[in-house]
């Protein structure tokens, strides 16, 4: 038995994910997202109760696949049938659970948005970031962690409906709701859909410092992991608009950079472009530049791009980038 697991665990890893410590046959496991801590469960994976195979899912990024033992007899065209058909029903099934779990955590997030009061400007995260945050952002009490003083981030599908919520407490520590929607889902600055032209990027105030100054729609995608799907969403909305995707410029020693790579890639799918920030050559995002070199700092390159239609220095490139 113990061989099936850790072959069904090596396929999940082969996959790009990290699967749940302990595995049991026939039973539904939750266990994090690729990039995430241990309070995430976006992931899902499931090793049939005979452990000839199995399924697994990040929800997050897509990344996900189905599993089947290794035998020295093989199977017959029947059993593989089977084993599709089991797999095709086991899929309705965890769809249908987790369209119960986004129904609930929408209705949820409304419940929490409309109890929120408080004056968003004059929370310490806002006025540490000294951005305009926009007027879809909430303040007040978040229960899932007990925070009694919590921005609260709506997170918006295609639909126009808020199917999940980031929150931030005063420390900078942030939360997403359990349940929520959040694959393909952002938090938006003005109206999106029909726009000709709309900048996307990871975080809040990395894509208000830029939206301040530039004037676009824009859209939040809260992460890396979000922001292909975002771009497939965003250019469903606008399918003229000229996309320019923010990225988060996060230089590491080993020469990768994932907020680089995660723009090029989101910009690839849906013929956009990389607008990349740079402080002196050191890891930054665009409201590191804001808050460095002010607003000015960032509204002059915008406004030369704008005005010139061509690309004259390092912080705006094409894409794909070589």
């Amino acid at each position: 038995m113990r061989n099936e697991i850790e072959q069904f665990k090596d396929a999940m890893r082969s996959a790009g994910l990290q699967p749940p410590e302990i595995i049991e046959p026939g039973k539904l496991h939750r266990f994090a997202a690729v990039g995430k801590g241990r309070g995430d469960d976006a992931g899902r994976c499931k090793l049939f109760e005979d452990m000839r195979g199995g399924w697994f899912m990040d929800y997050s990024t897509g990344l996900g696949g189905t599993w089947q033992a290794e035998f020295d007899k093989p199977f017959t065209p029947s059993e593989r049938e089977a084993f599709r058909r089991k797999c095709e029903a086991d899929k309705r099934e965890r769809e249908a659970e987790e369209a119960k779990r986004h129904e609930a955590a929408a209705t949820l997030a409304g419940e929490i948005l409309k109890a929120a009061t408080g004056d968003t400007m004059e929370h310490p995260y806002a006025i540490k970031k000294g951005v305009p945050i926009g007027p879809l952002v909430k303040r007040g009490a978040w229960p899932q962690r007990g925070w009694t003083d919590a921005l609260l981030i709506p997170i918006y599908g295609a639909d126009g409906r808020v199917w999940s919520l980031e929150a931030i407490n005063p420390d900078g520590e942030k939360d997403y709701l359990k349940g929520g929607r959040k694959r393909g889902g952002f938090h938006p600055f003005d109206k999106i859909r029909g726009a000709g032209s709309v900048l996307i990027g990871e975080g809040l105030a990395t894509v208000a410092a830029v939206q301040t100054v530039d004037g676009s729609p824009a859209a939040a995608a809260m992460d890396a992991g979000n922001l292909a799907h975002v771009a497939r969403t965003v250019r469903e909305l606008a399918p003229d608009a000229e996309l320019v995707f923010l990225a988060d410029n996060d230089m590491k020693p080993d020469g990768s950079n994932p907020g680089l790579k995660a723009a090029r890639e989101a910009a690839a799918l849906v013929g956009g472009r990389v607008a990349i920030p740079e402080i002196n050559g050191r890891k930054c995002d665009f409201w590191d530049v804001w808050h460095e070199r002010g607003p000015d700092a960032v509204r002059e390159r915008f406004i030369s791009w704008n005005r010139t239609g061509r690309f004259l220095s390092s912080l705006w490139m094409n894409c794909p980038i070589a």
